[in-house]
């Protein structure tokens, strides 16, 4: 981001306990955050972008906001390979269209277009990420009961429920507005000087929820918010089990909201930023903070391995993990923390992996010996082609020594 909060990092300390000297030779890997290439620096947003946003609503006479969301919700019932929260880019620009002319002009803000313009495409992305990261807890909540027998309901047969649909977008707006803080924290830090975007954010959602009926204002706040729940629940399982149920409501899916799968939908259009979204924002030392605790060691050591070779780079662009890269681009190895699908033989595992593509070049170069070694060290192979060793703690100290020795000579370090 282009401010370092110093109070922020030492509340950040406190809660994760990340007092870690490890932490400051990750940014010698890692280099600067990288949140979105757009948010790298303080502005990168194009310039056609700019002007198609500044120039959309000029004058008095602006529409609502529209009904529509500018997300869709795929279920990972329907298709694991392709669920996650999809953005429709000329909706979201649309949107942050019409924000940025409320801004300018009725909160008054006085930078330059291309700043404000970032904000508030910003404030409209992670409004509608929260909105949709809710439709993923319905879901996985509906998930578990299945798995424990309570209900038989349907997700996408529920959503066909005029009733239930009404609900869950109430709920859903109420969520995003019970994370106004989250939102325009991720948006742009709110230091209320000149300008605070969390009152932006509340804007925003409060014109979605007039347009959408207003009936979401009847389940923000504690006491509400539980009765909104107890209406929702109804749905999914039977009227005999969902107050016990009730109370044990998480407040993250199955996939956490940095490591939901998030794309960007850009049809013939040049894509808004640099690359498809894949994920929330992220840092090297926050992947590690996604990775089973007693599992840490095994990423780190990789790490360190990979600081003494001037051609490898460590990757973070990569899906909902990081990979290690040669010189050229290609991916070398990959490592992942705990999410849904980055494996289908091990979900929710820490796992180490070589990509068909890497196994392909050990073949090439006639190294198939190192292969065999890596499956007789627990690598496995999937259907995808990939070979996976999940990371446990049982790993004993001289089969991790020898695995550390085979990727070792399979990277040429």
């Amino acid at each position: 981001m282009p401010v370092k909060n110093v109070f922020l990092s030492k509340v950040k300390e406190m809660v994760t306990g990340m007092n870690d000297p490890f932490v400051e030779e990750l940014r010698s890997i890692t280099g600067p955050k990288r949140v979105f290439p757009m948010k790298a620096n303080a502005t990168v947003l194009g310039n056609a972008f700019v002007e198609k946003i500044e120039k959309s609503y000029e004058g008095t006479n602006r529409p609502l906001f529209p009904k529509e969301f500018s997300y869709e919700y795929h279920p990972f019932h329907s298709q694991i390979s392709a669920y996650g929260i999809a953005f429709d880019q000329p909706s979201l620009l649309n949107e942050a269209a019409l924000l940025f002319a409320h801004v300018r002009d009725s909160f008054c803000d006085k930078r330059g277009a291309k700043e404000i313009a970032t904000d508030v495409l910003m404030v409209v992305f992670w409004a509608n990420l929260l909105i949709g990261y809710f439709e993923h807890l319905v879901e996985s909540e509906l998930y578990r009961n299945k798995q424990l027998q309570l209900t038989n309901s349907d997700y996408l047969t529920l959503c066909r429920e005029e009733e239930f649909r009404s609900i869950l977008t109430d709920m859903k707006l109420a969520y995003a507005f019970k994370h106004l803080s989250l939102i325009s924290a991720y948006s742009r830090i709110p230091n209320g000087n000149p300008f605070d975007y969390q009152w932006v954010c509340r804007y925003y959602l409060r014109r979605k929820i007039d347009v959408l009926g207003g009936s979401a204002m009847d389940y923000v706040g504690e006491t509400r918010w539980y009765d909104g729940l107890e209406r929702l629940l109804r749905a999914l399982i039977s009227k005999d089990s969902y107050n016990s149920v009730l109370k044990q409501f998480p407040m993250r899916g199955i996939d956490e909201l940095h490591n939901i799968p998030v794309y960007l939908v850009v049809g013939d259009q040049m894509p808004v930023f640099s690359t498809t979204i894949k994920s929330a924002p992220r840092t090297l030392d926050d992947v590690l903070r996604e990775t089973k605790e007693t599992n840490q060691k095994f990423f780190r050591e990789i790490l360190h391995m990979v600081e003494f070779s001037f051609d490898l780079s460590v990757n973070l662009d990569h899906d909902v993990g990081f990979v290690i890269e040669s010189p050229d681009g290609k991916t070398l190895l990959e490592m992942y923390p705990r999410t849904h699908t980055q494996s289908l033989l091990a979900p929710f595992c820490d796992v180490i992996g070589l990509p068909e593509s890497a196994l392909d070049a050990l073949r090439e170069e006639g190294r198939e010996e190192l292969i065999k070694e890596l499956i007789q060290l627990g690598f496995e192979m999937e259907a995808s082609g990939k070979m996976i060793l999940v990371l446990s703690e049982k790993i004993g100290w001289q089969r991790w020594n020898s695995t550390l020795s085979c990727l070792r000579r399979i990277l040429k370090i």
